[in-house]
């Protein structure tokens, strides 16, 4: 393998000098303007689209193929070129910096390049997580050798097929390859051969992988992250548990934009009426997902969680017996969320002072937040949450089918791949 590693390296720089490195950034734009219609094409059916026989396979494989239809379609709509324009002047300010020197605002002239090869190692927690680094490469101008999870092969693999479709050439810019996960030399081989590395993983994954790869090569990990929920008064409840529920129950409550724990804005009683609301909409869409009992091992976690919370004073837990999803309020226990299975801890405020308090301690973990209420109570929430560290504010039901655009780990989506020289005039 550590010789398919580095011929693969060597292949893609020479991919990328042939068919990437020519093409303009208003050229890589059309191009991933393309394979997002591409992929439109293929969700919706269309038989003549050569993707639709791959992507409707893995559909009917996914666990809730709905929650990944949302997602791809999501993905696919941001890749259009006025968005992906529009992106790139928000972060560069002049586009054509990836394409030669352009001048500078505070005088002379500066020049923006990407890695010739970005080595990208994935997690498989979540389907299409590949897809926003791959892209984002391949918009900077740089090849990519993507170290796949065995926990999902397919949606990397899907990506590259559909640029292949688009723009065979440019598909031999993108390598893929699987080994098993902690192989020393292996991933050391792949983070020395790389101009940069991008990594998503556990922290201690990250920090592994961040001690291979050699000093000044740039290294960018995006290590365990959480999302939670936000309930403030005036609120639609019964639409903020509809969407919760969703956000909750896709993928397991495993992706780092899962909601992992929610905050209630009143008091005891009416945090508990909003849990009962939110156990009968989990109950609701875990009928409709068909989603079935977890595993004996699963059960026995879970059930160590109900049982503890009804220890703390004025406690209540609701769950369905095959321990699918569980709503637990224990008042007074500092924020902390379960990792996982589906369990929603809530915890009440009254203040907006409060909830900077109970955040305060998550702060450096915190993704993204689904916040329900009035929109004249969203700036000041949003002002928190911000300072808690939160990456991401957006509606119940859709905290897990973000845009490309969206700043993961509160970072840019290109600009942090680029290498900036400035010329100096007289």
């Amino acid at each position: 393998m550590r010789e398919r590693i580095e011929a693969g390296l060597a292949d893609l720089r020479q991919a990328r000098a042939e068919s990437l490195a020519p093409l303009t950034v208003t050229e890589r734009v059309e191009l991933l303007d393309a394979i997002g219609r591409r992929l439109e094409e293929a969700l919706a059916g269309n038989e003549r689209c050569p993707l639709a026989q791959s992507l409707q396979a893995l559909l009917a494989r996914e666990p809730v193929a709905e929650g990944t239809r949302a997602g791809i379609q999501a993905f696919a709509t941001s890749l259009r070129r006025d968005t992906l324009w529009a992106l790139l002047q928000e972060e560069l300010g002049d586009p054509r910096v990836l394409d030669e020197f352009r001048p500078r605002a505070t005088g002379g002239w500066h020049r923006a390049t990407a890695p010739e090869v970005t080595a990208c190692f994935l997690a498989g927690n979540t389907p299409l997580l590949a897809w926003p680094p791959l892209a984002a490469c391949l918009l900077a101008g740089s090849a990519v050798f993507g170290k796949l999870s065995r926990a999902d092969t397919e949606c990397p693999r899907l990506f590259q097929e559909a640029v292949a479709a688009v723009h065979p050439e440019l598909g031999r810019c993108i390598a893929l390859e699987v080994w098993p996960g902690g192989s020393p030399e292996l991933d050391a081989a792949l983070c020395a051969g790389a101009d940069a590395v991008i990594a998503f993983g556990s922290d201690a994954t990250i920090a592994t992988l961040r001690a291979r790869t050699p000093a000044g090569t740039p290294f960018h990990g995006y290590g365990h992250r959480l999302s939670i929920a936000l309930l403030l008064q005036g609120a639609d409840e019964a639409a903020a548990a509809a969407g919760l529920a969703r956000d909750v129950l896709l993928y397991d409550q495993q992706g780092c934009l899962s909601a992992s724990m929610l905050f209630v804005e009143g008091d005891v009683p009416e945090a508990a009426r909003f849990g009962e609301r939110l156990a009968r909409a989990l109950e609701d869409q875990a009928v409709r997902w068909r989603l079935g009992p977890r595993d004996t091992e699963g059960c026995a976690r879970v059930r160590v969680v109900r049982e503890t919370a009804l220890f703390a004073p004025n406690a209540h837990v609701w769950g369905d017996p095959g321990y699918r999803w569980s709503v637990v309020l224990a008042p007074g226990t500092r924020p902390e969320p379960h990792g996982g299975e589906c369990v929603v801890p809530i915890y009440p405020f009254t203040e907006m002072s409060d909830l900077d308090r109970l955040l305060r301690p998550l702060r450096g973990a915190l993704q993204g937040a689904a916040v329900a209420g009035p929109s004249s109570r969203m700036s000041a929430a949003a002002e928190i949450l911000a300072r808690a560290g939160v990456s991401r504010i957006c509606a119940p039901g859709t905290l897990q089918v973000p845009s490309f655009a969206w700043h993961h780990n509160g970072s840019s989506i290109v600009r942090h791949l680029l290498h900036w020289t400035d010329l100096e005039t007289a």
